[in-house]
């Protein structure tokens, strides 16, 4: 039931994306965005495991999180914010890996027409996560977990893009990756919305050691 809530928000989050992201734009214009928000959507960000996005509303339930239905339309709102954030940080991932597929088939940039304008869409995805949080309301601290997660996540990746000889790779360097790139907005940022959400400050930091060792164990896992 979780899964589908998160699939229906994400198409959700599409369609407000192709209505409201248009609105200065001829109509041939406005075509040619809202195809390549179709397209964008179909290959990097529906289909997935969602496993953040679930941990997130789970965690929330578990939590003793209000479930009235406008409650748990915002709380599933933002839960689909980090699948658009987790497609954002793939795709530009992938650019600068040169990766060739992703989830068994061709990685966004490598499809015909798309290229270098990737790295370009995957700002668009960042752009509607802002977009949503802001019209669904959503509390500052919640908005700031997210921007958390931007930079954590930027300074992973460039450390993994600076490890390029054998004295880089270290079990330190090996860490501050996985910590950067992978624990954090796989297993905290969802953990730590929740418990934002249900009003329990105290417990992000007890939260936070236990959600990086879960990084660490699904990072060797891969």
């Amino acid at each position: 039931m979780c899964r589908k809530q998160i699939v229906d928000a994400i198409e959700g989050i599409k369609r407000i994306a192709m209505q409201k992201f248009v609105t200065s734009l001829q109509e041939r214009e406005t075509k040619c965005i809202r195809d390549r928000i179709d397209k964008l959507f179909d290959h990097s960000v529906c289909g997935g495991k969602y496993k953040r996005s679930i941990l997130l509303v789970e965690a929330y339930k578990a939590l003793g999180g209000r479930q009235d239905e406008e409650r748990m339309k915002m709380v599933t709102n933002i839960a689909a914010c980090l699948e658009l954030l987790q497609s954002f940080f793939l795709i530009e991932d992938d650019v600068m890996d040169e990766g060739v597929n992703r989830r068994g088939k061709p990685c966004w940039h490598r499809l015909e027409g798309i290229g270098i304008n990737g790295i370009n869409d995957g700002l668009l995805l960042d752009c509607m996560v802002s977009y949503i949080l802001r019209s669904n309301r959503v509390s500052a601290d919640v908005r700031d977990a997210f921007d958390e997660a931007r930079r954590v996540t930027i300074l992973g990746q460039i450390l993994d893009g600076d490890t390029k000889s054998v004295e880089d790779c270290t079990w330190q360097r090996h860490r501050s990756i996985t910590q950067h790139k992978t624990s954090h907005y796989t297993y905290f940022t969802p953990l730590q919305i929740a418990a934002l959400l249900t009003a329990q400050p105290l417990i992000i930091e007890p939260v936070k050691r236990i959600a990086y060792l879960l990084g660490y164990l699904f990072q060797s896992k891969l």
